[in-house]
C-alpha cells in the first residue's frame, strides 16, 4: 500500500457527507480509485506519479480541515473577539464582500434567500415530499 492511499483513507474516515447528493459519494470514487492501485499492485518506490498523488491529498486535507477560512480567521479574530456561529458568516462576508445589487436583483429580490432555505430544507425532506416539489415546479398556478 502506498503512502498516498494511507492519506486517502485517514481523510475518507474524516469526510463528510453530502446532505443533498448522499446517492453521489466523493467517499466511493476514491475508494474505488485505491482498490485500483491496490489490485494493480503499484510499487512501493517513490515515483512522479506518487508524489503527485500526496500532493492531491494535501489538497483535500486542505479542504477537509477549511485551513484557509482557519487562516482568516486567527486574522481577524484578536481584532473583533466574536465567537460565535454568526462568526463564520460575517468572516465570509469580509473576506468575500458581496454588493446588494449582486445580492438582490431587481428582476427577484428574494433568489438568494430563497435558494438558502430550500438548502437548507432539502435533505429533510422524503422522496414524496421530493415529488411534490418537482411537480408543483412544473405547475405553475396564478
Amino acid at each position: 500500500m502506498s503512502l498516498a492511499s494511507k492519506h486517502y483513507k485517514r481523510i475518507l474516515a474524516q469526510w463528510p457527507v453530502d446532505l443533498l447528493r448522499p446517492d453521489v459519494s466523493f467517499k466511493t470514487v476514491i475508494q474505488r480509485r485505491i482498490s485500483n492501485e491496490e489490485r494493480h499492485g503499484q510499487s512501493s518506490l517513490a515515483t512522479p506519479a506518487d508524489k503527485h498523488e500526496i500532493e492531491q491529498a494535501n489538497a483535500l486535507y486542505s479542504l477537509l480541515e477549511d485551513r484557509y477560512l482557519k487562516k482568516v480567521h486567527t486574522y481577524l479574530d484578536p481584532c473583533f473577539g466574536i465567537q460565535d456561529e454568526a462568526w463564520s458568516s460575517h468572516l465570509i462576508e469580509i473576506q468575500y464582500p458581496l454588493s446588494q445589487n449582486l445580492m438582490r436583483p431587481a428582476s427577484n429580490p428574494a433568489y438568494y434567500d430563497n435558494l438558502l432555505a430550500e438548502l437548507q430544507n432539502a435533505p429533510q425532506r422524503s422522496w414524496i415530499g421530493n415529488m411534490i416539489n418537482k411537480w408543483s415546479g412544473f405547475l405553475r398556478f396564478s
